[in-house]
């Protein structure tokens, strides 16, 4: 029993011999094995068309059967007999049935995900052709779709269908179906029907529906980007309007922070673009209070705090709820740009490199042991300043009150306690936590109001030869004329007239 010819037997073997060739009686392959010897073989080549001698009653031992070209044809044996073989295999059962099935096409959506153009279908075939010139190339099967369009058929057994040529394909506006049958190498030729017409892999190389569905994607995406586009730039330029509301406790919170000599955890720069209405520094005083609220092991995050700033509305209204995707899309168009969330995230990085805090696994943070303790002893320190500067305060006020007739007045507390920090080139809370200077000093101004105190009783006294910055001579001298003159006139009632 002859065995059946396959897809595998039309291609010459690794050593170049032909094994199939075509009857001319009825043009169905025939293996050497199948046909009388010699040049009565009857076969021609399936590549050139040339007639073939069989060369099947030799000992096998001494040379393989196989078909060979006649001598006087002049030519090597044709290697493309094979791929002729398959093509016109094909073709006739693509003409025999005038049919074939197309595969679903998908071209990307505007997510990127495929969106089907047209289902799988069978199409009906009319003018099929095999090997047909066409311009440039030379399609295995051309064919004509039942709405009148050309389609080009490709059959692929060991290769598919190279760039170049799709490239020319493409530009004739075609549709174009390439089929492959490499899987189906031992799969016999007389049962090829279905593997051709349906079930063989095939793909559309080029397809008009797809190519009209894909220029309206491309349309919809530019328009969709246009329009994101300016709302990028509409909302690039909220971002930069300055801000425009302040809140009266975060002030106070960057006034203390200040105070602790804490700015460099505070933009100096309030001007700078922000997704929140309230100042820059406002809103990171707010960040830093609630890490120094919150006791380890609670943490805080990010999104805590912007919902935080949204239920007080500190952020920008066109700015609220923004997507992620929006903000990195905004932020491509402008290097300065960043959602409320990423300014929060931001400020939080860069306590962390500062060791203000520290971040646990998932993007939440907390204050470190380390500055709880230095903000401990800064904020004890600050006490004492305080307190001494309520010391000193409080007997400067008694001389000024001693001095307060005849319109007598003191310098401004605050300026005059900074020049005697200048003095001694610090600061004021420097000055106000050394004890000896702060003791120095309320030892100084006692003496002074001692003094003063005397002269209003009628009793001599020098004031200290430090009188502190303060213009107390010219103050008192004028104070004691005014009392010299009141008793002269009044008598013993003179106090009571120079206070009044």
């Amino acid at each position: 029993m002859a065995t059946k010819a396959t897809i595998a037997d039309l291609f010459p073997d690794h050593t170049g011999m032909i094994l199939v060739a075509k009857d001319v009686s009825d043009g169905l392959p025939r293996r050497i094995t199948e046909v009388a010897n010699g040049g009565d073989c009857g076969c021609v080549c399936f590549g050139c068309g040339r007639r073939l001698i069989a060369r099947n009653r030799f000992d096998p031992t001494a040379r393989a059967h196989s078909f060979a070209h006649r001598p006087e044809d002049n030519v090597v044996d044709c290697v493309s007999s094979g791929e002729t073989a398959l093509h016109m295999r094909a073709k006739e059962i693509i003409a025999k049935h005038c049919r074939v099935t197309l595969p679903a096409t998908t071209t990307p959506g505007l997510d990127g995900k495929p969106v089907e153009v047209s289902p799988e279908r069978s199409i009906q075939l009319t003018d099929v052709h095999l090997e047909t010139a066409a311009g440039e190339v030379f399609p295995d099967v051309i064919a004509t779709m039942s709405d009148g369009r050309r389609l080009f058929i490709e059959i692929a057994n060991t290769h598919p269908c190279p760039p170049e040529k799709i490239e020319k394909l493409d530009a004739m506006g075609v549709e174009v179906l390439e089929i492959t049958v490499s899987s189906y190498q031992r799969h016999p030729l007389d049962e090829l029907d279905d593997i051709i017409l349906d079930t063989a892999p095939r793909k559309l190389i080029h397809s008009a529906e797809v190519k009209v569905k894909a220029a309206e994607i491309a349309e919809e995406r530019r328009r969709i980007e246009e329009k994101e586009r300016q709302e990028a730039e509409r909302l690039i330029a909220v971002y930069r309007e300055p801000p425009s509301a302040r809140h009266r406790k975060a002030a106070e919170l960057v006034e203390e922070m200040s105070l602790w000599g804490f700015d460099e955890f505070m933009d100096a720069d309030d001007t700078r673009p922000s997704a929140f209405i309230v100042p820059r520094r406002q809103w990171q005083a707010a960040v830093f209070y609630r890490f120094m609220d919150t006791q380890y092991p609670a943490t805080v995050s990010p999104i805590d705090m912007v919902d935080r700033f949204r239920e007080r509305k500190w952020e920008k209204p066109d700015l609220v709820f923004m997507k992620t995707e929006m903000s990195r899309k905004i932020a491509a168009l402008a290097e300065d740009f960043k959602s409320a969330y990423d300014e929060v995230l931001a400020y939080m990085r860069r306590l962390e490199k500062a060791e203000v805090v520290y971040q646990k696994p998932g993007k939440t943070f907390y204050m470190t042991h380390d500055f709880k303790k230095k903000l401990k002893a800064t904020l004890e320190t600050l006490e004492v300043a305080d307190a001494n500067r309520e010391v000193i305060k409080g007997v400067y006020r008694h001389i000024e009150e001693l001095l307060k007739p005849r319109g007598a007045r003191l310098p401004d507390f605050d300026g005059w306690l900074k020049q005697q920090a200048d003095r001694h080139d610090l600061a004021v809370e420097e000055f106000l936590t050394d004890d000896d200077l702060v003791c120095g000093a309320e030892e100084n101004l006692k003496e002074m109001n001692r003094v003063i105190d005397k002269r209003a009783a009628g009793e001599w006294d020098e004031l200290p030869d430090d009188l502190m910055g303060l213009p107390l001579v010219d103050l008192v001298n004028g104070l004691m004329q005014a009392w010299h003159n009141a008793e002269e006139s009044v008598g013993d009632g003179w106090r009571a007239k120079i206070e009044n």
